[in-house]
């Protein structure tokens, strides 16, 4: 009975420090729950990008994810409005800076393409000159992949990125819309030539140029799908390398670790962070709690 009075007492004499103890633990336990969450999110959304490559289908000689019957995109019978987007990022040879500049040039002019950004910068290091290239530029659609096919060989691919979108389903909705807006113009011309008081001679010209203006609307949206899709989008940066401060790197593995210490130690600063705020979070809690009290008693 001594035992179970004395552990009585002593939470009742340390109530207040529990209760915040408490708080605090709460806080640590949400917060990890959100990255637990954050992380299952992450993996089911990089398990679905791989589903969706193995399930995709060849279109012009490149895979984009497929369409089935239940999608939006699925427009049968109908011609594809695929609008087809690419970055790629070279690390370039010192030395092979200025090749791999005319082999661009090269591809462009082989695949009717024109450019319409383009953007070199020369950085210092150890006294020495290192550039960095970048171009746009756009090549028919129908050229897209080879084009690809042959940009991959201008040097060491840093980074790729391929995009598609299908636009298909809106350039057909547009279509449509388009149609019944005509016929509905037609119909209000029809009714203008029996109309016989000027306000409705009025009304029903009010309502053709409403018509008017809406079709034209349409017809520059349509516009601008068939450009987006007639031609895709090629961007492309080169990077000249460091050679020997690069290798040195590579070769002893140095360059990976300094990343992967960087990455820990923001790590480990974002988690203070986040126990700090949910910390003040517990601690505001707690104060109120406490003012509570008081004023009850």
């Amino acid at each position: 009975m001594k035992i179970y009075e004395t552990i009585k007492e002593t939470i009742k004499a340390k109530k207040d420090m529990i209760i915040l103890l408490v708080f605090i633990i709460g806080a640590i336990y949400v917060m990890n729950v959100d990255n637990l969450s954050s992380s299952t999110q992450s993996i089911g959304l990089a398990q679905y990008d791989i589903a969706d490559e193995r399930s995709a289908k060849m279109i012009g000689g490149g895979y984009y994810p497929s369409i089935y019957p239940d999608e939006p995109g699925y427009a049968p019978d109908e011609e594809k409005k695929i609008r087809k987007d690419a970055n790629m990022n070279f690390d370039i040879t010192e030395g092979k800076f200025n090749s791999a500049k005319d082999s661009i040039d090269r591809i462009i002019k082989t695949y009717d393409g024109f450019y319409f950004y383009q953007n070199e910068n020369r950085n210092s290091y150890n006294n020495k000159d290192y550039r960095t290239f970048s171009i746009s530029f756009k090549v028919p659609s129908d050229q897209f992949d080879s084009a690809i096919s042959q940009l991959k060989n201008i040097g060491e691919i840093a980074h790729m990125s391929i995009n598609s979108q299908d636009l298909t389903t809106q350039y057909i909705d547009i279509d449509k819309e388009i149609e019944a807006k005509t016929d509905m113009k037609k119909d209000l011309e029809s009714l203008l030539e029996n109309a016989k008081t000027t306000d409705e001679i009025l009304k029903v010209k009010r309502q053709i140029n409403d018509l008017a203006m809406q079709i034209e609307s349409l017809q520059k949206q349509k516009t601008n799908i068939n450009r987006q899709t007639d031609y895709s989008r090629i961007t492309i940066t080169l990077t000249e390398k460091n050679g020997v401060t690069d290798t040195f790197y590579e070769f002893t593995g140095i360059k990976q670790l300094a990343k992967n210490t960087i990455k820990s130690v923001n790590n480990v600063l974002v988690f203070i962070s986040s126990i700090f705020g949910y910390a003040v979070f517990a601690i505001i809690v707690y104060g109120g709690y406490k003012l509570f009290k008081k004023k009850v008693k």
